[in-house]
């Protein structure tokens, strides 16, 4: 290989690193925003969760509704129980002579006591009783923007009256859930705004993918006619490569019987669609993509569905202001790797411990959620939270932060991190996009080019083997009209035989 190919090979290189790096950026970047996002999310559902109901009235933490009616629950609210009617006992009395009395029993007997109902008479006597309870109940709640009652039965009365008290509880304590909700979610949006404002990683990686690809398009540029056949030639060898690992490809199909083709069949979507541009007369429709780009800057919306990278968690030793005592916290703490809040809460409350939780990525403070969640692990809003590291320990005043995370989350970013990288270690996404390229060029032989740097919109693996391409491109026509348009494409294969399984331009 000359000196100008090796440079030029070099060059395509540092290109590809550099625009991998550029996607790494833009993934993490996007990853976080999510997490903040997925934050303001949970913590606007405290003011909806759901606490309790009875019969047809359902109670959340904010809120009570019946009969397909919501009401807002407040300090003001007004919730009781009232009756109608009264409970009685009427008792019956008869003799074997045949004399009866029946009479109501009201707190005594008729006429005295029971054995004094027929008197001077020695005749055997029985005597029965029943109780009678005509009363109405009503389940009445007055709020700020309307009341309701409902019925219930005298035999419910105890339940009723449990639910009662957790009403009132309830309706307590709701302003101040909503106070509280409010700052977090300020506190949390005005984070939010810092990370989307936050693009300099971004912008560092962008101006090293344009000076990289400048020096690529300045190397082939400047080249001699003599070193531009070499070029040349290297390319169609690549070519070359490509067709026959794609005649070899066949052969195993059919070898195989078909099992790779039931694959491939399986990943092709249902809406796999022809393009509707004509090489002979270019038409784009005049349509807004789906994920519109800045296109001053080429940055990448405020939220992706790009799978985001592990996010580094802060130093568990951090801000440890005293010496621990001798009661093991501090072994405890420092033992923490991904340990279950279930098994770390419960020992430091136990140590007479105050303990604050902090989102390990977002740095949001999660301390009711994950308190609840532990003492509560059964309810339906209970979620599996991960004890991650701590900080700001304080042995002296036995106060310490922990930084937590979910289960969930764990799990996703550690499958979406795998399915990348067996993917990435299978086909480049530098080559994916080649591949698009070439497919482009065939479908509009005057003209195609794909903005995979400038204009990337998505670049996300669908599973392990099939990477979905989203960028602006341009596209000429026969009589040399450019038209701006979006691309979409689904690359498989590997990175020494891509296949574009999908390929659609408006």
């Amino acid at each position: 290989m000359s000196s100008f190919l090796e440079r030029v090979t070099a060059a395509e290189e540092e290109v590809r690193s550099a625009n991998r790096d550029l996607a790494a950026a833009k993934r993490d970047r996007n990853g976080k925003i999510k997490e903040i996002e997925k934050s303001i999310s949970s913590t606007k559902r405290k003011l909806t969760r759901s606490v309790d109901a009875f019969r047809d009235v359902r109670l959340t933490a904010t809120t009570i509704a019946c009969k397909g009616k919501t009401y807002s629950l407040s300090s003001r609210t007004i919730a009781e129980i009232n009756s109608t009617g009264s409970v009685y006992t009427t008792v019956s009395s008869k003799n074997s002579t045949g004399v009866s009395v029946t009479g109501a029993l009201i707190g005594g007997a008729i006429a005295g006591p029971i054995g004094a109902v027929v008197a001077g008479k020695k005749d055997k006597t029985s005597v029965s009783s029943k109780v009678h309870d005509d009363r109405k109940l009503f389940f009445c709640v007055s709020c700020d923007d309307g009341a309701f009652s409902t019925e219930i039965r005298p035999e419910e009365e105890k339940g009723a009256f449990e639910f009662l008290a957790l009403v009132r509880s309830t309706a307590a304590s709701a302003d101040a859930l909503r106070e509280t909700v409010e700052r977090e979610t300020a506190e949390l949006g005005r984070l939010l705004e810092e990370r989307q404002a936050d693009t300099q990683e971004i912008d560092r990686c962008t101006e090293k993918a344009a000076a990289v690809q400048k020096t690529l398009d300045d190397l082939v540029a400047t080249a001699s006619p003599q070193e531009k056949e070499e070029y040349d030639a290297l390319k169609k060898k690549r070519t070359k490569r490509n067709m026959v690992a794609a005649a070899a490809g066949v052969v195993i199909v059919l070898l195989l019987g078909g099992l790779l083709f039931s694959q491939c069949s399986r990943e092709q979507p249902a809406d796999n669609r022809e393009s509707s541009i004509a090489a002979e007369d270019v038409r784009l429709e005049d349509e807004q993509p789906n994920e519109p780009i800045n296109a001053a800057t080429s940055k990448p919306k405020t939220s992706s569905s790009s799978a985001s990278t592990t996010k580094s968690e802060p130093d568990p030793k951090q801000d440890e202001t005293k010496a621990p005592e001798e009661d093991g916290v501090k072994e405890m703490l420092n033992a923490i790797d991904n340990t279950p809040a279930t098994e770390i809460l419960p020992s430091l409350l136990d140590k007479g411990y105050t303990v604050a939780s902090e989102h390990a990525s977002t740095g949001g403070d999660f301390t009711y959620d994950v308190s609840s969640s532990v003492e509560n692990p059964d309810q339906e809003y209970a979620l599996n939270w991960i004890v991650t590291g701590y900080k700001k320990l304080d042995t002296d005043k036995k106060t310490v932060t922990l930084l937590v995370t979910t289960q969930n989350y764990l799990d996703e970013q550690e499958q979406k991190a795998a399915t990348q990288k067996a993917l990435e270690n299978k086909l480049d996404p530098f080559d994916a996009w080649e591949a698009v390229q070439r497919y482009g060029e065939q479908e509009f032989p005057y003209g195609f080019e794909v903005h995979s740097t400038f204009g990337l919109l998505a670049e996300t693996p669908e599973d392990e083997s099939t990477w979905f391409l989203k960028a602006t491109c341009t596209v000429t026509g026969s009589n040399g009209a450019n038209a701006d348009g979006t691309v979409e494409a689904r690359v498989t294969g590997t990175s020494d035989n891509p296949e574009v399984i999908s390929f659609y331009v408006y």
